[in-house]
């Protein structure tokens, strides 16, 4: 033990009264933060006991399925009924609906399903509510029926009566008819009207067909070697590994699986928990005040589709996925939500208790007036599992065809407790607002046309013209499949990005009227920002405001190519569709305005 002098003990004396003092301090701020926790924890009990109301207040008379939104009638979706399932489940092990009650709810959707005239077990993913027509055609999606199976493992682990026909109606599905052996391929969907699989290739590990693929490895109809080569597609950057980005729908596609498999410490949960944290930077940077882009519905418009968010729109749902990831900073993003009025009902539900609105749009302040039951259903479970102990991993993992995949799949889902450090430590940063101060940047950027390509050349063929205007000269051969002239420049800084403008001549089109094209905006890490306009032959400039581009880059600051799609058969927008199949374009200038 080292001595202590007299001006050493003097010193240990001041420091020893600094410490009472930072600890009186500090039990002072502990005892606040323990006050604001119980708060957050109340505000969430609440939001969890409300949106659990919504959900079963939106339920078909007839079959017991979900509604698709609010409003009776139309068309519900496997995914909403799989979801309402698990969500059921929930709500009776924490006593928000008895057990016979809940049995009850559970047994006549059950005897819906069972009326459906299935092929190989499957049954179409979207299907009328009320069951009208139980004959599947079309193209089934194996990421919407799926978590029907979820939710039906789910119901026979919380309600042992039903158990015997669950596994019944499970052991039907024919999953291996998904499966190549022979290229180790698996199929996105299966046609009924052709009776064959379609869209065989490898399935995105960051994506809502993650369960299919775990539960045919647990079924055994499909090798665990499937998992490793699903397709892992992942971009570097400044957040950290992110697979895939915004494709397809934001945060639901990468998070939504891992309400029910354990993934907050594996690759999927790397690249979710990368990708919240990038929207929340972004909004920081754009001086938002709230964050959570994911597909919803747009305030007084449609679904988005595609993953094309609206930089103004954001949504409860996305924000309670990563409750788990970044509590602190989720769980300030609902209250603020509800701040700005999400839990008032609107016209016609006045006195509704039914959480949080579909989504709000940040510039118009309006809150969308519809409760979606895919999104409320993601909402509920997200705040089961963070209020609860992960009470949905657990209800779904307590079942044995759940527990041999996870066995079968250990090689092949390493955890990294390094990243729940990075959460941790990610979720203790402030809130700051980074928009103040914006720096000076180029305010008209003109895209050379020169460094011109195409990835369809037996579509599109480029030709000079005059003044530095490019021909650009569109033959679809009987193509319906999307083409792009494309133009690359030097990575520019859109951040302050205020409209596009473009010098477009129709100069010859085999329709009077020759549709819709689409320009994307694309980033240095492939993100894209997009936006549709109507070919007109007497116009020959059109302005897009930056306001009316869907999608978001994750770096702004480095737009690398803008392109020009030309899509006869769009799978989303479809009726935005290009019409002609030949057309002459002369394109003059693009110019990209900044805000000054």
């Amino acid at each position: 033990m080292v001595p202590v002098t007299l001006k050493g003990r003097r010193e240990m004396n001041r420091r020893t009264f600094t410490q009472h003092t930072n600890m009186a301090l500090l039990g002072m701020a502990c005892t606040a933060s323990a006050r604001g926790e119980a708060i957050d924890e109340q505000f969430l009990q609440t939001l969890f006991k409300d949106t659990w109301t919504c959900l079963d207040s939106m339920l078909d008379p007839t079959t017991g399925f979900p509604q698709d939104t609010q409003h009776p009638g139309g068309h519900t979706n496997a995914t909403n009924i799989g979801l309402y399932l698990a969500a059921l489940c929930c709500a009776k092990t924490t006593g928000l609906i008895s057990h016979e009650k809940g049995l009850r709810r559970a047994e006549k959707i059950m005897a819906s399903l069972e009326s459906y005239n299935r092929v190989y077990g499957f049954m179409l993913h979207i299907v009328e509510v009320d069951l009208s027509t139980r004959d599947p055609h079309g193209v089934l999606a194996i990421s919407d029926f799926n978590k029907l199976v979820v939710g039906l493992v789910m119901v026979r682990q919380t309600w042992p009566e039903l158990a015997g026909r669950i596994t019944a109606y499970l052991e039907t599905i024919e999953w291996k008819r998904l499966y190549n052996g022979e290229t180790g391929e698996l199929s996105w969907g299966y046609n009924f009207d052709t009776d064959s699989p379609t869209g065989w290739g490898r399935l995105w590990l960051t994506a809502d067909t993650r369960s299919a693929a775990f539960v045919m490895v647990a079924t055994e109809a499909a090798p665990p070697a499937i998992w490793g080569r699903m397709d892992r597609q992942s971009k570097q950057t400044e957040y950290g590994i992110i697979c895939r980005g915004y494709g397809m729908g934001g945060l639901f596609l990468h998070a939504m699986d891992g309400l029910f498999l354990p993934e907050i410490d594996t690759e999927v949960g790397e690249s979710a928990g990368n990708l919240a944290w990038q929207q929340i930077q972004f909004a920081q940077k754009r001086g938002y005040p709230l964050w959570g882009w994911s597909n919803c519905y747009l305030p007084g418009s449609g679904y988005t589709q595609g993953g094309y968010l609206s930089e103004h729109v954001v949504t409860p749902h996305a924000v309670a996925l990563m409750l788990d990831y970044y509590p602190r900073h989720a769980t300030a993003a609902l209250r603020e939500m509800a701040t700005r009025g999400g839990t008032v009902p609107p016209k016609g539900y006045e006195g509704k208790e039914w959480g949080l609105r579909d989504s709000y749009n940040m510039k118009t302040r309006q809150w969308d007036n519809r409760y979606l039951s895919l999104d409320q259903g993601m909402l509920f479970l997200a705040l089961a599992n963070h209020l609860h102990n992960g009470l949905v991993r657990r209800i779904y993992t307590a079942d044995p065809l759940v527990q041999h995949g996870l066995k079968l799949l250990e090689p092949y889902i390493p955890h990294d407790q390094e990243l729940l450090q990075t959460w941790k430590q990610r979720d203790g940063m402030p809130w700051k607002d980074n928009s103040a101060t914006p720096k000076k940047i180029q305010e008209i950027i003109q895209i050379p046309l020169s460094n011109h390509s195409t990835d369809a050349p037996s579509h599109i063929q480029f030709q000079p013209l005059e003044a530095g205007a490019i021909g650009i000269n569109y033959q679809a051969n009987g193509s319906t499949a999307p083409t792009h002239a494309i133009f690359t420049f030097t990575p520019v800084d859109l951040s302050a990005l205020k409209s596009v403008e473009i010098e477009l001549e129709t100069l010859k089109s085999d329709k009077p009227q020759p549709g819709w094209m689409r320009v994307l905006i694309i980033d240095r890490f492939g993100q894209e920002r997009y936006a549709h306009f109507e070919l007109k032959k007497k116009q020959t400039t059109y302005r897009i405001e930056a306001d009316d581009l869907l999608g978001i880059h994750i770096d702004e600051k480095a737009a690398t190519s803008l392109q020009f799609q030309f899509w006869r058969n769009p799978w989303f927008y479809s009726n935005k569709r290009l019409m002609a199949s030949q057309l002459q374009l002369k394109l003059g200038s693009v110019r990209l305005l900044n805000q000054a």
